[in-house]
């Protein structure tokens, strides 16, 4: 078994490209609209490039996993970009906050300990579809089960 001194000295030469892109709104019902942003990343030079929607509420629901997770163990998690209410669809916005929300990508996949978390993974996979807090727990418990 490898100690953790090698295991983040391992995990520290591995390098992640992750941005967000392509802001784009949606209707909902009752009028409601919400706005979505496409992630892309890459695991090493020699891996394909992966993309995956994901709107604010998501990334909202994977900070909120993150803080119940390590701040209780003293981590100090990235800064997720505030929420607005009024006036999230202007472009100028969407484009400050897609920015924010690329510097958010990037420091989880800098830091080892959150880019190999079971909920990181999760909100990284295409195939898992965040409705609410509880299915990215779940779907953390089953990355965990699967490994």
């Amino acid at each position: 078994p490898m100690d953790l001194d090698t295991w983040l000295e391992e995990q520290g030469r591995q390098s992640v490209q992750i941005w967000c892109e392509d802001p784009v709104t949606k209707k909902e019902g009752l009028g409601f609209s919400f706005t979505s942003y496409t992630i892309v990343y890459q695991r090493s030079p020699e891996d394909q490039m992966h993309r995956v929607q994901r709107r604010y509420k998501d990334f909202d629901t994977l900070h909120a996993a993150l803080q119940m997770l390590y701040n209780p163990m003293g981590f100090v998690l990235p800064a997720l970009p505030g929420k607005k209410v009024a006036f999230n669809k202007d472009p100028t916005f969407l484009t400050q906050r897609m920015r924010g929300l690329t510097q958010y990508c990037e420091q989880l996949m800098r830091s080892p300990i959150l880019r190999n978390c079971n909920f990181v993974k999760a909100f990284l996979n295409e195939e898992v579809h965040l409705v609410a807090k509880d299915s990215l727990v779940r779907s953390a418990a089953a990355f965990t089960m699967n490994e």
